[in-house]
Order: structure tokens, then C-alpha cells, then sequence
């Protein structure tokens, strides 16, 4: 579906709004937002779980800075192209394309690189304990329902927001009981 005029309209409208050099620290998470919200002390309540946290997410960071490199050189390198192509350039048309074919090599390179690591020392390692605390962690002989309703109401007495999205459903769940009945 293509935006109609009203939506180009707006959009162009919106254009300043993205200006880097104005907004720049607009965009992202502020040092207060990764501190306070995405390393909080409910979820990370240790400096070894904060640590871990923070090499979790330097990994996607990195992979995301990776992916933008690549984008913005191939977006470069295909601008030369095509002006190469308008203008008639040959040798300038030639000199671009292998530009762009060494962007390629080194991003697919990089990716390699990033996913053997990524497979080796995440993927294989966690399913390895994955694994183990399986065959530790037997499932319930309970009916699945119970033991959810259970792991749920362990949940609720450890956290409010949880005990709140119990009390509600709570009702529901008898309406929903009273009509099987």
C-alpha cells in the first residue's frame, strides 16, 4: 500500500524532526534510561546480573552497529554506481562495483565471523545447560492447567503487577468454568 498525499505530507512534514545534528540524543536509550530502566535492580538486582545483562546487550548492539555499517556503505557505494551509469563513466562505473563487491566480502566475512561465535559460544552452550536442567526439572504430574495456575499464583506472591493480572482474571476464569459446567 502506498501512502496517499496526506501521508506524504505529514511525512515531509516530520523531515526536520529527524535532523541529526539537532536530535541526535534524542535517539536511543539516555545513560539515565539504560541505568534505571533496561540494568533496573528488579530484574538485575546484582552486579553479576547487571554485568551479564550489559554483555547481552553490547552483543546486540554490536550486531546492530554491524547491520547499519553494511547498510550506509552499500547505500554509498550504489550512489557512486548510479551516478557512474548517469554520467557515463566507465571507469568510475568499474572502480565502484568492485568498491561495492568489497563491502559485501567483508560484511558477509563479519557475519560468518559473528554467527560461528554466536552458534559456538551462546547457541551450543546454552542448550547445553538447557539440556542438563531439563532432565533436572521434571515436568509436574499435575494437570498442566494446575501446575500453570500454580507456577502463576508463586509468581502473584512476589510481584504486584502479576497478583493484579491474577485478581482479574480470576474472574474470568470462573465465568469461563461456569460455562463448561
Amino acid at each position: 500500500m502506498h501512502p496517499d498525499n496526506k501521508d506524504m505530507v505529514l511525512l515531509e512534514a516530520a523531515r526536520p524532526l529527524t535532523d541529526p545534528t539537532v536530535y541526535a540524543e534524542a535517539i536511543g536509550h539516555s545513560g539515565f534510561q539504560i541505568e534505571n530502566f533496561i540494568l533496573n535492580n528488579h530484574d538485575f538486582p546484582t552486579p553479576d546480573l547487571k554485568h551479564k545483562q550489559c554483555i547481552l546487550e553490547l552483543w546486540a548492539r554490536y550486531n546492530s552497529y554491524n547491520s547499519s555499517k553494511h547498510q550506509a556503505d552499500t547505500l554509498e557505494q550504489e550512489i557512486v554506481i548510479l551516478k557512474a551509469e548517469r554520467d557515463g563513466d566507465e571507469k568510475a562505473l568499474t572502480a565502484a562495483k568492485k568498491k561495492l563487491k568489497d563491502i559485501e566480502i567483508a560484511y558477509k566475512e563479519g557475519c560468518l565471523a559473528i554467527a560461528r561465535l554466536d552458534m559456538e559460544h551462546r547457541t551450543l552452550r546454552e542448550a547445553r545447560v538447557f539440556m542438563e536442567l531439563a532432565r533436572i526439572h521434571q515436568p509436574s504430574p499435575k494437570p498442566r492447567n494446575e501446575a500453570e495456575r500454580e507456577n502463576w499464583e508463586a509468581k502473584a506472591a512476589n510481584d504486584k503487577k502479576v497478583e493484579a493480572i491474577m485478581n482479574r482474571t480470576r474472574g474470568s476464569e470462573m465465568l469461563t468454568h461456569s460455562k463448561e459446567k
